[in-house]
């Protein structure tokens, strides 16, 4: 219902302004022209294509860390010939609305977990406009198969994101780099480039020779299985990333797929030299991907378990052709007589895939192909064979058995922790002998004169004692413990149910405090020597056989050093108390000569006689 003040003006629309796209002609001094390049609306077709412009008509988009989308006006907007920008006219007068620019700006790939998505680092000049991160999706790269790969630059121009309102987006992308990745068709087989050189980066045309010459080596191989059937090359390679200080030393990470292009469940990794494979076998031993635990072991122990004629070849260029990859593998050394058939793996529009096969009539023959062309340079790529064999039967008997081993060592544990939990505490080994059997007994808060001396020996009270050494760390007021205590560990100090009276009683047998209680207000104090004591120096505790604990003073040449210093510390102290003895024995005198009582002098003379 409309409101009873309101007027409906029938026959108008409030459409808004219409978007044109055009290139600048001229800008100076806040002013310029823009042309149109495109055809004007029926509406609009009175306008002229070229059109004067002011400063206050210009602005863009940016974005910040904290600001996702932002309008930036007025002379904060740069504008050069040549430069395309979007002309926006007022759709019922034709009038110029505003003139949007439209900075290029340029950046690499900082992030891509997949072929479709990613994000782009801009340029330190583009960051006023662009900030820290931009993200991109493939929809936004005209012609491209996938993204293009980490560390490769791109040029793109900031648009609002129709998935996100309220944030912008990489828009019109173009690959600077040449060969880019985005040209490739999507092939679980092809490195992406990380940081540097990798197995998966293209060479320039006519660098092939330039590549440095690789030879194979065993033990730098690495078996994964147990793969998710959607596992990315990027995941891989991030689980191995740690035991590669350098990019460059994981050489190739594979995903090895079958001739219709399925993937088979395992992956291979080669790293630089056998000490980082070693260190990652050892630490992976028990790693899981995505719910599914994986079977890392070495790749040498698998191919030496299979024979085979059938050479897995790996990390092919894109424009590698059937009759390519055969030259090269006659090329290398390989026999023709023994040589089957090549066969190289390709896409609905006839390029290579990144992988195919070689098929030798002996299994001697296909050993000898994978030393000969693993790591040849082939159209600016680094080749990756091996043994076509996997060991998918052996992967799931043993994680079959690392499952069970797992969940008996989590019953055992889970065991051992009721036991303690419901156990009595135990009192130390060398007193054992005194009591029946090894646990201690239940205190009660009257203790039997026998067990006074042993009641330090429980376990609830060496963790007290513990909890207050690591609170105690200057001189404070006993009464400030309770409260410490509680909020440190959310539970009271109970002193009867350690089997004292007090609290004080309590904290006069803890080990490396000092409890000075002849004041008003107890205090504690930790020993100045304590964790020196029990840290190798000083004096050391031994116990004998029948239970008595005495000390004994290790050789230390740091111990005389240390009393000395000592001495002199205390000489100040003992010098007030020397005054202050002195001062009471005066004021005492002077009450006997005034006639006061001489209970204390009598019983002194009584004393001497």
């Amino acid at each position: 219902m409309l409101h009873p003040k309101a007027v409906p003006a029938e026959g108008r629309r409030n459409e808004g302004p219409v978007a044109l796209p055009a290139l600048c002609i001229s800008y100076a001094g806040g002013a310029g022209e823009v042309e149109l390049t495109s055809d004007l609306p029926t509406a609009l077709s009175s306008v002229s294509k070229t059109l004067s412009f002011e400063e206050a008509h210009l602005w863009h988009w940016a974005m910040t860390d904290k600001q996702p989308r932002v309008r930036v006006t007025g002379a904060a907007v740069t504008l050069r010939a040549g430069e395309r920008c979007v002309v926006e006219l007022k759709s019922t007068t034709g009038e110029l609305h505003s003139v949007q620019a439209v900075p290029r700006l340029t950046g690499k790939i900082s992030s891509r977990p997949n072929a479709t998505t990613g994000q782009i680092e801009p340029d330190d000049s583009c960051r006023t406009i662009a900030g820290g991160h931009v993200f991109v999706r493939l929809s936004q790269v005209p012609g491209a198969e996938q993204l293009p790969a980490i560390g490769e630059r791109v040029e793109f121009q900031l648009a609002p994101n129709p998935e996100r309102a309220e944030k912008l987006w990489a828009a019109e992308v173009v690959p600077l780099d040449p060969g880019s990745l985005a040209t490739q068709a999507v092939s679980r087989v092809v490195m992406p480039a990380i940081g540097g050189y990798s197995a998966g980066q293209d060479a320039d045309d006519g660098a092939a020779s330039e590549l440095p010459k690789r030879d194979f080596s065993p033990g730098c191989r690495l078996y994964v299985g147990r793969l998710p059937p959607d596992t990315t090359l990027r995941e891989l390679y991030e689980l191995f990333a740690p035991f590669a200080p350098n990019p460059k030393d994981l050489v190739h990470v594979q995903l090895p797929c079958d001739v219709e292009g399925r993937p088979r469940g395992f992956g291979i990794v080669e790293l630089a030299r056998p000490e980082m494979a070693s260190a990652a076998l050892e630490k992976l031993e028990v790693v899981e991907l995505r719910g599914s635990q994986l079977v890392v072991r070495s790749d040498d122990l698998v191919v030496n378990q299979h024979s085979g004629c059938l050479v897995y070849v790996g990390n092919l260029d894109p424009r590698t052709s059937l009759q390519g990859l055969k030259n090269h593998v006659l090329g290398a050394g390989a026999d023709p007589t023994n040589t089957a058939a090549v066969h190289v793996v390709m896409n609905e529009n006839g390029r290579s895939v990144g992988y195919g096969f070689v098929e030798f009539r002996t299994a001697a023959a296909a050993d000898a192909a994978v030393w000969m062309l693993h790591n040849n340079v082939l159209d600016g790529r680094y080749l990756f064979t091996r043994l076509d064999c996997d060991a998918r039967e052996q992967d799931e008997a043993e994680a079959k058995v690392r499952r069970d081993a797992q969940a008996k060592n989590v019953q055992l544990v889970a065991a051992v922790a009721a036991w303690v939990d419901a156990s009595a505490p135990l009192v130390e080994w060398g007193w054992a002998e005194r009591f029946r059997s090894c646990w201690a007994p239940q205190y009660e808060p009257m203790l039997a004169p026998q067990l006074r001396d042993d009641r330090r020996s429980s376990m609830v009270y060496q963790q007290f004692q513990a909890r207050v050494r690591s609170l105690v760390t200057a001189r404070m007021e006993v009464a400030q413990l309770p409260g410490l205590y509680e909020m440190a560990y959310g539970s009271r100090i109970e002193p009867r149910a350690l089997g004292y009276a007090s609290l004080r009683e309590a904290l006069h047998e803890v080990q490396g405090l000092s409890l000075d209680a002849t004041g008003p207000r107890p205090t504690i104090t930790p020993e100045f020597h304590y964790e020196r004591m029990h840290s190798g120096g000083g004096v050391a505790g031994v116990r004998d056989r029948g239970g008595e604990r005495r000390d004994r003073e290790r050789d230390d040449p740091r111990r005389d050093r240390e009393r000395d210093r000592d001495g002199r510390r205390d000489e100040p102290r003992r010098d007030r108390d020397r005054d202050r003895d002195r001062d009471r024995d005066r004021d005492r005198g002077r009450r006997d000569d005034s006639g006061g009582p001489r209970g204390g002098s009598d019983s002194r003379d009584r004393g001497r006689r």
